[in-house]
């Protein structure tokens, strides 16, 4: 504790600055929370999965790695988007990890000393149709890329939390 207490007296402007970018921060996210009047976004730790290429979908534990078996099938992790407040939704695209990231969760030795996957091994596709292909591809990108289907409204674009 002394130690601590010595080191805020060598750096009071470091420690101030500090301070101060965390409440800038926590303004931010309040003020984002009172923005037209709608209350912040609720985190789930839940998330959506689907068997059928988005046809479907189910809620399960945000924890799980996609793909991984449900009822004997293959289930992958679902972007759920909408745009007109919940009334209506889409599946924009639907995830899962490739074979690599997958041995690296499986056994984590045979991975890096940093992450066992990230987004450069997660796989991408829209629902009911194409190849899987990279997220960070400039195919995944346009996949990714959020445009509302016609019909599904055209406010704000948000996330459905589970």
């Amino acid at each position: 504790m002394t130690a601590l207490r010595e080191q805020i007296g060598k750096h009071p402007r470091l420690i101030s600055g500090f301070v101060g970018d965390v409440i800038v921060i926590a303004c931010v996210f309040i003020g984002m929370g009172f923005r037209k009047g709608r209350p912040m976004p609720a985190f789930s730790t839940k998330a959506f999965y689907t068997c059928d290429d988005g046809v479907t979908l189910f809620v399960d534990d945000l924890n799980k790695i996609p793909p991984f078996d449900h009822d004997g099938q293959e289930a992958v992790a679902a972007r759920v988007l909408t745009s007109n407040h919940g009334r209506t939704r889409w599946v924009q695209y639907v995830a899962k990890y490739d074979a690599v990231a997958m041995e690296r969760f499986v056994s984590p030795q045979a991975g890096s000393a940093t992450s066992p996957a990230g987004s450069a091994h997660l796989l991408v596709k829209k629902p009911a149709s194409g190849d899987w292909v990279p997220m960070m591809s400039p195919e995944g990108s346009q996949i990714i890329k959020v445009q509302p289907p016609d019909g599904m409204g055209t406010g704000p674009v948000e996330e459905v939390l589970p």
